[in-house]
């Protein structure tokens, strides 16, 4: 199938892609839904299919800010940030030490105070919690705990 961009002009490459290298395919493993991309006959990625729900109150309440309060003398994530995404659940972050950009994990949670990252790979089914800091709001994730900014 020949690809065409606004029905007219043949297009073969994204960027440095090129589309006829590229196979997609799905499965379905341990009751979740995967796609994975192959690149040039090569393992590239896969992504899991989200099903968010509705977030608990005590989730909407926590969105905001954090800022950590035991930081790693080495360095720790900063800017970070839980927000929602539509009906997902947004953790992000910025930390130097492993990239210049914005991190970014999708949380499924479980209950009232607890949450479980998303995905496929590093930083996979880890649990985040709501915690109380001295009567604030706040956060146990990595080990961190974060204390939600005003």
């Amino acid at each position: 199938m020949e690809r065409k961009f606004l029905g007219i002009f043949p297009l073969n490459k994204i960027g440095s892609l090129e589309l006829a290298k590229i196979q997609v395919s799905h499965t379905e493993f341990a009751g979740r839904k995967l796609l994975t991309i192959h690149y040039n006959n090569k393992y590239w990625f896969s992504a899991d299919k989200l099903n968010p729900k509705t977030l608990p109150d005590t989730w909407e309440t926590a969105l905001g800010g954090y800022k950590i309060i035991n930081p790693d003398p080495q360095g720790s994530p900063e800017e970070i940030r839980l927000s929602k995404k539509g009906d997902l659940l947004e953790f992000s972050n910025k930390n130097p030490l492993w990239h210049s950009g914005t991190g970014k994990i999708y949380l499924n949670p479980i209950s009232k105070i607890e949450a479980i990252s998303t995905g496929i790979g590093r930083h996979s089914g880890e649990t985040i919690r709501l915690i109380d800091i001295d009567g604030e709001k706040g956060l146990s994730f990595w080990g961190y705990k974060m204390m939600k900014q005003k």
